[in-house]
């Protein structure tokens, strides 16, 4: 499937979004990820990235500066064909999420991406569900468009580490300050974040979903080389079995497994 470069817009401090045109836009669900070949020759893989919004036949990508295949990207002039190959992986259950109580999103940094699109496709299933974004990151700079995730979701909180915007403090201890029983708890962000709000979920018995990162090279299961510990002692394939994961189905994580 091939997409076009129809925008880009700085989103924060080594952060932008990449807007496509493609009609693989219509066939995303929260979760989803796509790979996308930045060039020709180098560098050969393909890069994963969560689909951070959709609307009509647009695609919005959040990504971070992280290397040559990233900043390929970032120089994409309007125009530019790019190569996709999605929508890849097992999304969020967006039937079992619209029968709870109420969902709470906690993101970090650009693991904002498939947290927003989940609460629109939640509220476009079921309009009066109780959805509330809880976005954090060490400084404001680093905070991905806050006031676009507030527009996009009304009931979102900030923290950061230095509190230069909303709390002072990380995003876990401002939802532990606001937690609501029965709620399920979707989180993404870096792993040693979704480790502190596994742990968390189990202490307190919440039902909860991480949609965790990975390296990977195929995007399809073939490589195994993003593969995540579950708590019986097997391994699952994040590009293939998630991203998305309930909670009590993994071991605890750790970064760079």
């Amino acid at each position: 499937m091939h997409a076009e470069v129809c925008g880009r817009r700085e989103s924060g401090e080594g952060i932008f979004v990449l807007a496509l045109r493609t009609e693989l836009a219509r066939e995303i669900t929260a979760g989803h990820f796509v790979n996308v070949k930045v060039a020709e020759v180098e560098p050969f893989l393909r890069r994963p990235f969560s689909v951070a919004w959709c609307e009509g036949d647009v695609m919005e990508l959040l990504i971070q500066m992280r290397g040559r295949g990233t900043g390929i990207l970032a120089r994409a002039a309007p125009g530019t064909v790019l190569s996709l190959l999605g929508p890849l992986g097992t999304p969020f259950d967006l039937d079992a999420l619209a029968e709870a109580p109420g969902v709470d999103l906690l993101a970090g940094g650009v693991g904002s991406a498939p947290l927003i699109i989940l609460a629109a496709q939640l509220r476009a299933r079921a309009p009066a569900l109780p959805v509330r974004l809880f976005l954090g990151a060490r400084t404001r700079a680093l905070l991905p468009e806050p006031d676009v995730a507030s527009a996009r979701v009304p009931e979102t909180m900030l923290a950061t580490d230095d509190g230069t915007a909303g709390s002072r403090g990380t995003v876990l201890a401002l939802f532990e300050r606001h937690m609501r029983a029965g709620h399920i708890v979707c989180a993404c962000g870096p792993t040693g974040m979704l480790e502190a709000v596994r742990k968390l979920a189990a202490a307190r018995d919440l039902r909860c979903f991480l949609s965790l990162e990975a390296e990977m090279a195929c995007g399809f299961g073939v490589c195994q080389g993003c593969v995540v510990r579950l708590a019986g002692g097997a391994y699952a394939k994040v590009c293939e079995d998630g991203p998305v994961f309930d909670a009590a189905t993994l071991a605890p994580l750790r970064p760079g497994q």
